[in-house]
């Protein structure tokens, strides 16, 4: 679980533009739940899951909740994508 004060934001997105990034390159981490991280990576910073100084890629992220399409409002790392709970997306996107 990522640290509350640390969770991401989320916006709710189309059907069509969760598929466009999920085809547009081939998706990595595919996460359960529809998530996934767009291949290139969009920065490299210190991963907010590891307790140590550590540089990591991070990717624009995705994920089909229900019926309900999202992206995230942040690159995300391979680490925050996996220990996100659905229920933590579904409480942090915008209005």
């Amino acid at each position: 679980m990522v640290t509350p004060t640390k969770l991401p934001r989320w916006k709710r997105i189309s059907a069509e533009r969760y598929q466009e990034m999920r085809d547009i390159l081939p998706p990595i981490d595919i996460a359960g739940s529809g998530r996934f991280l767009v291949s290139e990576p969009m920065s490299h910073r210190r991963c907010r899951r590891l307790d140590f100084d550590f540089v990591c890629a991070a990717y624009q992220a995705f994920a089909w909740i229900g019926n309900e399409h999202f992206e995230c409002c942040e690159p995300l790392t391979r680490s925050e994508l996996r220990a996100l709970e659905v229920a933590e997306i579904l409480e942090n996107v915008d209005a």
